[in-house]
């Protein structure tokens, strides 16, 4: 009976690690023999550093080696990101980082093609932008607001952390969707925009739950998610999607990179490990807590055709809104 089971067990694992035919890559004898390190391209504190040292902290203990987070703030995530891509290509110095990588590459504010330099390992976290519009515009859903704008046109404004961030370029794919015209008011960060959305001077924003306190105190009203289904914690809030934008969607999403020429086998067992670590249930139970869900897991090769039509994506939106590069 034994030898039955261990006979079948192989034969599952082997076609469990085929994929179009190619079994999984051997990892490198003794991998990993090391402290690894990862590089983070946002603040202490913030929340892509935390959910990256949570995450990977959990899988060095499950590898047997220490994870040490280099905080490597600046240049909206450029600095971290050079690092990464010029570091040896070992396994032992990956990036979290955020759609700022994307962005960045699209906007040709690094000096090589992102994904020429990088592969993805595994998606760690998502947070779906809600989308909030000021208690003074007459509008309680999307399609009200779509109809408004139109109506409207130039008389509503929309607030972003900066020119050419995923904020900026989602309200202008909709813009652009919907074929309505409003002012974009680009701030230095999410504390300025915030504070002049609660006083009225600006109409728009994509938020997340920090903003729900203006929609308790009247200041603001939530009028859309902008997920491909309805968050579970506001069920009876459309999304963009189904209130006349099908297939739209906006989310923060933090990952785990590597430099190109990473081994095979390394990018498998580090994509693995990162993919339970991120649904185990205490950890989903924990984001979930904070409005943020725990990444599917998904095979490197998913990831990088995601992170290619996600390139294609914004390159296009940056085309149609004119948005240059050496001007932010």
């Amino acid at each position: 009976m034994n030898t039955i089971i261990s006979k079948a067990a192989l034969i599952f694992l082997a076609c469990f690690g085929t994929a179009q035919g190619q079994p999984t890559p051997p990892v490198p004898a003794g991998y990993p023999t090391k402290p690894i390190r990862v590089v983070v391209t946002s603040a202490a504190g913030g929340g892509l550093e935390i959910v990256t040292r949570t995450v990977m902290e959990r899988v060095g203990q499950r590898l047997g080696k220490p994870v040490i987070i280099d905080v490597q703030a600046g240049g909206t995530g450029v600095i971290g990101t050079q690092i990464v891509a010029s570091s040896t290509a070992d396994g032992y110095t990956v990036l979290g980082t955020g759609d700022s990588l994307i962005i960045n590459g699209v906007l040709k504010k690094l000096p090589f093609d992102v994904r020429l330099v990088l592969t993805p390992v595994q998606r760690t976290t998502i947070q779906y932008y809600m989308f909030f519009v000021h208690s003074s515009v007459p509008v309680n859903n999307v399609r009200e607001l779509l109809a408004y704008a139109k109506a409207n046109p130039g008389k509503l404004n929309f607030a972003s952390s900066g020119t050419g961030g995923a904020a900026h370029l989602g309200m202008e794919l909709i813009k652009h969707s919907a074929g309505i015209d409003i002012t974009h008011v680009p701030y230095k960060g999410n504390g300025p925009a915030m504070t002049d959305f609660a006083a009225g001077r600006i109409q728009m924003i994509f938020g997340g739950l920090s903003t729900m306190h203006l929609v308790k105190s009247g200041q603001a009203r939530l009028i859309g998610a902008l997920s491909p289904k309805r968050l579970e914690q506001f069920p009876d809030t459309p999304t963009v999607a189904e209130s006349g934008l099908p297939g739209f969607e906006l989310s923060n999403t933090y990952a785990v990179y590597a430099p190109i020429k990473t081994p095979a086998g390394i990018v498998a067992l580090l994509n693995r490990e990162i993919g339970q670590v991120v649904n185990s249930p205490d950890l989903r139970q924990r984001f979930s807590a904070d409005f943020i869900e725990g990444a599917p897991p998904q095979s490197a090769d998913e990831l990088r055709r995601m992170m290619s039509a996600e390139y294609d994506k914004w390159e296009n939106v940056v085309k149609l809104a004119n948005i240059k590069g050496d001007v932010l």
